[in-house]
């Protein structure tokens, strides 16, 4: 789980290198897992979230309905 309050993208520390979006964002597949994770989720201001090549703005309405999704389709 990665949280976050505000609009700063803190990096997750691994030993790992996740890809990011010029504005520091993680790169997300359609079911919100960054880029070459199976079970590690971002939403909300850390997630680049598309719509087709559109990114979506990071607000709090689209981070409550990316949380969501991902409640239901979380493994566990």
């Amino acid at each position: 789980m990665i949280f976050t309050g505000g609009i700063k993208v803190e990096p997750i520390k691994s030993n790992k290198e996740y890809e990011l979006n010029r504005y520091n964002q993680y790169v997300i597949d359609d079911y919100y897992r960054i880029k070459g994770e199976s079970c590690v989720f971002a939403i909300g201001d850390v997630a680049q979230i598309l719509d087709g090549d559109v990114p979506i703005p990071p607000t709090a309405q689209s981070a409550e309905q990316s949380g969501s999704t991902v409640a239901k389709i979380s493994p566990g």
